[in-house]
């Protein structure tokens, strides 16, 4: 490999830091999208060489990401002062993944594919495929459809359901969840709707994706919005210390109390998660 083509893998490094640098500022993506962006990024720059006849610097373009990746380590040493190699970070973890993705990409497609760009047919599927994403978008986002999924959580979580799940999650959390009644049961109704929205093998795969997105993320079985990965236990404490300062301000003396607890923690479903607290409090 000739010493331009190094300079060439640097200069792209560099411009590609830059590019997602950008992205994350502006667009504040997150470490999935960026690295779309990226393999993206070597795909457009293979396929110009290829166009024009510097196809030999395809062979190890994948290297693009091990430069940006020495740019984001200089740009964490002498700018922000903080360490590139922070677990939180999940820089090493992302790199790594990154790095491996582009090689395949580089041997399995890039150095075997006679040209890049996209035909007249591969446009109509990637045509196709972006349709089929916005209907997705339009049909997640529309306030008919959610109403319906609230209306469905109602009819669900029937009193079978619940009954059972309270004694599953109980039976596993009996020791750690040691409050008050009023608080205990609040707590068990949060756990029971949310464990039903999120099950635990959906949440394990929540936990994978933290590992490379980042970015605030909805964990555990309260399903917690945070920065950081927390294990169910942590969300549990989490959401106690919001319930019981919510406990603490309304000095609750009934029901009607209960309700206003429930609705300041989660407005939006505190519907389904009173119909729960009813249901497990007469226990």
């Amino acid at each position: 490999m000739g010493f331009f083509n190094w300079i060439f893998y640097i200069i792209c490094g560099l411009f590609l830091f830059i590019f997602i640098f950008i992205l994350k500022n502006k667009f504040k993506i997150n470490n999935f999208q960026s690295m779309v962006f990226s393999l993206l990024f070597i795909l457009i720059i293979s396929g110009i060489c290829s166009k024009y006849g510097f196809s030999k610097l395809n062979i190890n373009i994948f290297l693009i990401f091990v430069f940006e990746m020495i740019f984001k380590i200089i740009y964490y040493s002498y700018f922000l002062e903080d360490d590139f190699f922070d677990k939180e970070e999940n820089n090493v973890i992302y790199y790594v993944v990154l790095i491996i993705l582009g090689y395949i990409l580089n041997i399995y497609f890039i150095n075997k594919a006679s040209y890049i760009f996209l035909s007249s047919d591969d446009l109509r599927i990637v045509i196709w495929f972006i349709m089929l994403l916005f209907l997705y978008q339009f049909f997640k986002d529309n306030e008919f459809f959610k109403k319906v999924e609230v209306n469905n959580n109602k009819k669900i979580l029937n009193d079978q359901r619940i009954y059972v799940s309270y004694a599953r999650m109980k039976s596993i959390y009996n020791k750690d969840i040691n409050y008050e009644k009023d608080i205990n049961d609040i707590l068990y109704s949060i756990m029971i709707f949310e464990n039903y929205r999120r099950p635990k093998f959906l949440r394990n795969i929540d936990n994978f994706r933290y590992r490379f997105d980042g970015g605030v993320k909805r964990l555990g079985i309260m399903q917690v919005k945070t920065k950081k990965f927390i294990s169910d236990l942590e969300s549990i404490d989490i959401v106690y210390k919001k319930i019981n300062k919510l406990y603490t301000k309304y000095t609750v003396k009934n029901k009607t109390d209960i309700k206003k607890i429930i609705n300041d923690y989660d407005k939006e479903h505190s519907d389904e998660i009173i119909i729960i607290y009813d249901k497990i409090s007469k226990f």
